[in-house]
């Protein structure tokens, strides 16, 4: 356990595939389940020796639980979530000393109810977008209306997160946000409209 976070810090073995596939995604789970996802997937962010190679898979895990419906999961993964990007701010300082300087304000079109992610959380978000994008267009389009309701929400955060670094991925994000729009599914739409 790691001392920071209380989380396991050692990946375990990867389950066989049949398991893998047999399991319910993590918003199906309860409660327990889905608050230990947010804790273990934090914890893997902060001390998780070769986290740098898994940010693409660990970060929409991660931030998938910013919108569960627990507020207390929400709590927690939402201070994970400040506290890697601040670890990752910490440690590439020298790439981001410009920024850190010469930081721009909040964009004029940010919801005002909305609290602006802190840089590191902002940059991890925009260098791993390119990664993350192409499942997620894919999720929003599933024939299970669980994931395309999580994956609206997330396209939401990520959106967010990425602010004007979006532009680079902007074809694949209209394309994906016009196919959701179309959904039977009302929250699907409303997370969509709210991106």
């Amino acid at each position: 356990l790691c001392a920071r976070c209380a989380a396991p810090c050692l990946t375990p073995s990867p389950p066989c595939a049949a398991r893998a596939a047999a399991a319910p995604p993590p918003w199906r789970r309860p409660r327990p389940v889905r608050r230990a996802v947010a804790s273990v997937v934090g914890g893997w962010l902060l001390c998780l020796r070769d986290r740098y190679s898994f940010f693409h898979k660990l970060i929409p895990l991660l931030l998938s639980s910013l919108n569960d419906e627990v507020p207390e999961v929400r709590q927690l993964a939402a201070s994970l979530w400040e506290d890697v990007g601040l670890q990752w701010q910490k440690e590439n300082e020298e790439d981001l000393k410009d920024k850190l300087d010469f930081a721009p304000p909040t964009p004029p079109h940010y919801p005002p109810h909305e609290r602006r992610p802190v840089l590191g959380c902002r940059e991890l978000v925009f260098r791993n977008l390119s990664k993350i994008l192409p499942a997620l267009c894919h999720d929003i389009t599933d024939w299970v209306v669980g994931t395309r309701v999580k994956s609206a929400q997330l396209l939401r955060v990520l959106l967010l997160h990425a602010e004007d670094h979006a532009t680079q991925h902007l074809e694949v994000v209209l394309r994906t946000l016009f196919q959701a729009c179309t959904d039977e599914e009302a929250a699907v739409v409303q997370s969509c409209t709210r991106s």
